[in-house]
């Protein structure tokens, strides 16, 4: 006469374990990371997955009389070829190069920020701000911080910040969008417009 409840009771067992792992399925987040802008006018998408194309994120730091710069990056690229690749900086004066992970999480915010400038002065380190690089498919570099860097009309923007629950590769993954121009060691431009980037972005030490 108690078969019927010890049934019951397997049954709302097997329920809630079947509830408890389609909550787990849930907690899974799956993003698609890309970058994408037009470039002088021309689209470009950067996926990941396409190509070899994957999201990185990188953290450097340098010792300086104040304590020490953090560099946090995020990139679009390739594995073995930085060809057609970009790689964005948020560059931060920070006390010590032994950071915490809630100090170096503290480097990103939702909001503007402003782009870094080349300078010659010995303080040059200590400015705060964002770099974008990208190196074209012949392999030259440009930057956001060389030469003028008049971004007057420019901006860039963190639209989204969210914890990196697809994997362990970086801590956040991050939202931008922003318009710039970039400068080779010669001078010459070239402008991003309509830029956006979704990456793993944050990397404690």
């Amino acid at each position: 006469m108690k078969t019927k409840p010890v049934i019951a009771a397997l049954l709302s067992c097997c329920c809630i374990l079947a509830l408890s792992s389609c909550d787990k399925e849930d907690v899974k987040l799956t993003r698609e990371l890309y970058f994408e802008a037009d470039m002088d006018g021309k689209s470009m998408l950067l996926p990941e997955g396409k190509d070899g194309y994957e999201s990185k994120a990188t953290v450097y730091t340098t010792a300086n009389t104040l304590g020490c710069v953090e560099s946090q990056n995020m990139l679009l690229t390739k594995t073995n070829d930085t060809k057609k690749s970009l790689e964005i900086s948020f560059v931060k004066q920070q006390t010590s190069c032994a950071s915490s992970c809630t100090q170096s999480k503290a480097m990103l915010q939702e909001g503007a920020y402003a782009y870094r400038k080349e300078t010659t002065s010995s303080d040059q380190i200590t400015v705060d701000g964002v770099i974008i690089r990208y190196t074209d498919i012949y392999g030259k570099v440009w930057r956001t911080d060389l030469r003028s860097a008049d971004h007057s009309n420019n901006s860039f923007t963190v639209t989204s910040i969210e914890e990196n629950k697809m994997d362990n590769r970086s801590e956040m993954l991050v939202t931008a969008e922003f318009n710039c121009t970039l400068y080779d060691a010669d001078g010459n431009e070239m402008t991003i417009t309509n830029g956006k980037i979704v990456s793993r972005s944050i990397v404690c030490n």
